[in-house]
């Protein structure tokens, strides 16, 4: 045995556990070590920091740690295996150890508790996550403890509360109803009961408060078919992306981002009038705002008559309406159609088909002939624009269904079905095919079915009768009678006058 004094000198020496120390086992554990920090020691020859691991008043263990050093210093105890459950006192203390024989000098005992627990008590609780971490200016949410490490930790006794008693922007109750006034951060403390090692366990966890997202624009402004169309999407709390459902956009617009999501635009050429709704969501990580609005489209304008169209005509059979007699035509015209010959086309409009107005190029370069009703022909039409930019057709200023005709390559070639042309009045119809790069103008002229095309597709023979009205050819035959007869007339005069004569002589 060796005598120790107690030695009033060391009083100022301190011994805590250490950060993160786990003072509570499961029996059976294998390994245990408890990290121990000391300040105020002795230091010098024969200085140590030793322990005593003690139950019930006795000493089961001694040994020294470490020598002693000045400052704040630390030191790991190891608990030895085996012990069984109860609870310990680790007796740390500063002390001179000198030879046999000779007196020892100590500091007061720091103690320290640890405990075994029994076999099968759930691990110690060791973190904790809380649900929901994110929530909107103005809103308040349940906070709940939501996960845990490591698994089948046991704890009970929820309670919250603010880390800065100064926070401003949120405030939570002890129950953990948290209620958002301002954006930024508050930090939560959670603290749990840890049931298996009879102990409260805390934790700090932060709260982001944010914005909301709110789409400002209300309503967006009308549009017309075939003419660009822009409109401005706006939303305040910072969204980073926006969606829509792109069935219910009118057909030939689009939703751009633009600025990292801070706003949208729809946008493009409408090419199908109508009232559309439409749903736009702006979003971030946080949240998703809706909205539901409405954008009208309106039919395109009527165009202005193209070159080449007489726009003084009201007469839908094509002829000039001044003229009084329907069976006189032009003596200068020798084509009985009543087009100029030396025309290269057949419709009598320019087939190059621009607007003066429009500088884009796009022209039409091929007409067909005038249509005649009962032909079951289609008729084609050809723009020099290139078909991957086409974009609908229109006929008398209004969009054609796209059942009613055919396009193809070979720049744009428009082929309208003989179904359609026939829905259309006899006389001149502008027809303008309208492309991305441009609007090709034509027309198309539309003639009435002839009245011996008529009886020849009836079957039946058309019988002169009595009231037949006299026709230029009779008229002609009656005029060369007349002429023999006073030719005969002169004959037989000249024949008696001679006659006459001789008797006199």
């Amino acid at each position: 045995w060796k005598l120790t004094l107690l030695d009033a000198s060391r009083n100022g020496f301190t011994a805590t556990a250490g950060t993160g120390a786990v003072l509570k086992k499961p029996a059976g554990y294998a390994t245990w070590s408890v990290p121990v920090a000391y300040s105020g020691a002795t230091t010098g020859e024969n200085e140590k920091i030793s322990a005593l691991l003690c139950k019930d008043g006795k000493a089961l263990y001694y040994g020294p740690l470490a020598n002693a050093a000045s400052g704040e210093q630390s030191v790991e105890v190891s608990i030895p295996a085996g012990l069984a459950e109860g609870e310990y006192l680790l007796r740390v203390f500063n002390e001179q150890v000198n030879g046999d024989g000779m007196t020892d000098y100590a500091s007061p005992f720091r103690d320290i508790t640890i405990k075994v627990l029994a076999a099968g008590t759930p691990p110690k609780l060791t973190s904790l996550s809380v649900d929901p971490i994110r929530c909107a200016v103005g809103t308040e949410v349940k906070l709940e403890v939501w996960t845990c490490e490591p698994e089948g930790a046991d704890f009970e006794d929820e309670k919250y509360y603010m880390r800065d008693p100064g926070t401003t922007n949120a405030t939570v109750t002890s129950s953990g109803q948290f209620i958002a006034t301002s954006t930024g951060t508050a930090t939560v403390k959670v603290k749990v009961f840890d049931r298996g090692y009879g102990e409260y366990f805390e934790q700090d966890v932060q709260i982001t408060v944010y914005e909301p997202i709110q789409i400002t624009t209300q309503t967006l402004p009308s549009g017309q078919v075939g003419v660009p169309y822009t409109a401005l999407l706006e939303a305040t709390g910072s969204p980073t992306y926006w969606d829509w459902s792109s069935a219910e956009l009118p057909p030939g617009l689009d939703l751009c981002d633009l600025n990292k999501g801070i706003t949208a635009t729809i946008e493009g050429i409408p090419t199908a009038s109508g009232t559309y709704t439409i749903t736009v969501k702006a979003a971030n990580n946080d949240m998703t705002a809706d909205a539901y609005l409405t954008i009208h489209i309106a039919p395109a304008a009527t165009p202005t008559p193209p070159p080449g169209t007489d726009s003084t005509e009201t007469d839908p059979s094509g002829t000039d309406s001044t003229q009084t007699d329907p069976s006189q035509t032009d003596p200068t015209q020798t084509d009985p159609s009543g087009t100029d010959p030396g025309g290269t086309d057949p419709s009598g409009t320019d087939p190059s088909g621009t607007d003066p107005t429009d500088s884009s190029g796009i022209k039409m370069i091929q007409q067909p002939p005038p249509w005649t009703k009962g032909s079951n022909e289609s008729a084609a039409f050809t723009s020099n624009a290139e078909v991957a930019d086409f974009l609908y057709v229109k006929v008398d200023g209004e969009v054609v269904d796209e059942s009613n005709y055919e396009v193809e390559e070979g720049s744009t070639v428009v082929t309208f079905l003989s179904t359609f042309l026939e829905t259309l009045s006899v006389g001149k119809h502008p027809v303008e095919i309208v492309s991305k790069s441009g609007t090709a103008y034509g027309t198309i002229e539309i003639k009435a079915q002839s009245t011996q095309e008529t009886t020849q597709d009836s079957g039946q023979e058309t019988q002169p009768d009595d009231t037949t009205p006299a026709t230029g050819e009779s008229s002609g035959y009656y005029l060369w009678l007349a002429v023999m007869l006073l030719t005969a007339i002169g004959l037989i005069f000249l024949a008696l006058r001679k006659r006459v004569m001789k008797q006199r002589d």
